[in-house]
């Protein structure tokens, strides 16, 4: 601090001797011109003379070194106005450093004001802080001085003061014990008025409703004689309505009925079709089976044509008759190529006709599939109407005439999926090709007289002992599509 002060008080004695060049303008310290040396004014009468058309003419001295390293001195005529451009020029960049110079004094007198403040705020804040110190001094020796005097105190007192607190949490105890005990009283009391008020509240009540007991006995026989009534009649009416709802139920589940039936009826038709469409495929596979036979009795005896042909043309090449075996050997080459066309276009048509088989097959498999899915959502829905139909009602309507047994029961869509894919993997001959009838007797003789149970049994029982007669004994069951069945497997179509 000593030493800030000391060079805030050189800066103040030479601020002083400066005072007399320095003047504030704008909140920025500037220098007067020293007389003398005032910014030049351009002087636009003080030009050149021009006399006789013909100004006055500057000459200047070049010097430069030549192409020998030598210096070389030559005198070259200038013009005027380009020399005053120059001082121009000159004067005005003269003019700009010192408006830099006078702005950058300003700015340094600023600092030197600031500077001096910061010195007297320093100045001021270090007597406070001495004032502050001997004040902390003073309080502190008589801090010490009140210490020494109560530790003499409470040496001297302590017995007393010992004596005076056991006294002292003696009477809290004995005060808190007596409000414990007083409180406890209080509520027991207002607990006891509560009973008693209670207590003649309730005998009022009880007086009064035997009162009421009494007057109210034969107003409350005929008022429970009313309500049964009421009740009776209500019952009847709920009754009555439930009646015609379950009489509407009953008719909409039988129409639906009637719209399952048909569409059962529909779907049976489509699968007649659909068998009477697997029979005609069926017999043109076996036409087409035929013809291809017949092509591979041909490609067999092509064959042999062939290999008896070459051994022929071996046998003539192993000769040495050149001349006369040479028109042998053309034509059996010739035979050799025809046979070997003929042979080709063979296994293009067995191909194609292999290819026409495959389409076939998969068009029934499509639709045989189809169809089946189509039974099944028939007897899904069926099942769900019986179901339903069941539950809702214990009683069901006698039908008007026993229906004809349903072509379904002769057919393979008693079976499920699962059931007919483990079959198919089973070994199956032609031999028992007429057994799904016999199976099929043994059921029909245990079938119920009515139709939607008929119809629900059947689908039931086909679903829980097809698959104990598909595992026992597969071999019974032969028809067209499982022919299909074979004939695809035993294709191999590139």
């Amino acid at each position: 601090l000593h030493i800030v002060t000391g060079y805030f008080m050189n800066d103040k004695r030479e601020q002083k001797t400066m005072n007399g060049s320095w003047k504030k303008k704008n909140g920025l310290m500037q220098r007067e011109r020293p007389p003398g040396r005032e910014s030049p004014v351009e002087d636009k009468h003080s030009c050149g003379v021009v006399s006789n058309g013909v100004g006055p003419r500057v000459f200047g001295v070049v010097q430069r070194t030549g192409e020998q390293q030598q210096q070389e001195v030559t005198a070259r005529e200038w013009p005027v106005n380009t020399l005053r451009d120059e001082m121009r020029y000159i004067r005005e960049v003269r003019d700009s450093l010192e408006k830099v110079r006078e702005r950058m004094y300003g700015q340094f007198g600023g600092m030197q004001q600031s500077m001096q403040k910061l010195s007297q705020e320093l100045r001021m804040a270090n007597s406070q802080k001495r004032y502050l110190e001997a004040e902390v001094k003073t309080g502190r020796a008589a801090m010490d001085s009140f210490d020494q005097m109560n530790s003499s105190l409470i040496s001297a007192n302590i017995d007393l003061q010992k004596a005076l607190l056991d006294t002292c949490n003696g009477r809290v105890g004995n005060r808190e014990e007596m409000k414990a005990l007083r409180s406890s009283f209080e509520k027991t009391e207002e607990r006891l008025r509560e009973r008693e008020r209670q207590l003649a509240a309730a005998q009022a009540e009880n007086q009064a409703l035997k009162l009421q007991v009494e007057s109210s006995q034969e107003a409350s026989a005929r008022a429970v004689k009313e309500m049964s009534a009421k009740l009776q009649q209500q019952y009847e009416q709920q009754l009555q309505e439930q009646e015609k709802k379950h009489r509407q139920e009953i008719q909409a589940l039988q129409a639906q009925l009637e719209e399952y039936m048909r569409r059962l009826e529909e779907a049976e038709r489509n699968v007649k079709l659909a068998e009477e469409k697997i029979a005609e495929r069926d017999q043109r596979i076996s036409e087409v089976e035929r013809l291809m036979n017949c092509m591979a009795q041909e490609k067999s005896q092509l064959t042999q044509q062939l290999c008896e042909c070459e051994k022929r043309l071996r046998s003539l090449n192993g000769e040495d008759q050149v001349d006369s075996g040479a028109p042998k050997q053309l034509q059996l080459q010739r035979e050799a190529l025809e046979l070997k066309e003929r042979i080709k276009h063979l296994n293009d048509m067995v191909f194609c006709q292999q290819r026409k088989v495959k389409s076939m097959i998969e068009e029934v498999k499509l639709y045989f599939l189809i169809n089946t899915l189509n039974i099944l959502n028939c007897f899904h829905c069926l099942h769900s109407h019986f179901y339903i139909r069941i539950e809702f009602s214990g009683s069901r309507p006698a039908p008007s005439a026993p229906r004809p047994p349903s072509r379904l029961d002769y057919s393979l869509l008693r079976y499920t999926p699962l059931q007919y894919s483990s079959m198919l993997t089973g070994p199956y001959t032609r031999d028992t090709a007429t057994s799904p009838t016999e199976n099929t007797t043994h059921s029909d003789s245990a079938r119920p007289s009515d139709e939607g149970v008929t119809l629900l049994s059947s689908s039931s029982s086909s679903s829980s002992s097809s698959p104990d007669r598909a595992t026992s004994n597969p071999s019974k069951i032969y028809t067209p599509f499982m022919r299909l069945m074979e004939i695809t497997a035993k294709l191999n179509v590139e």
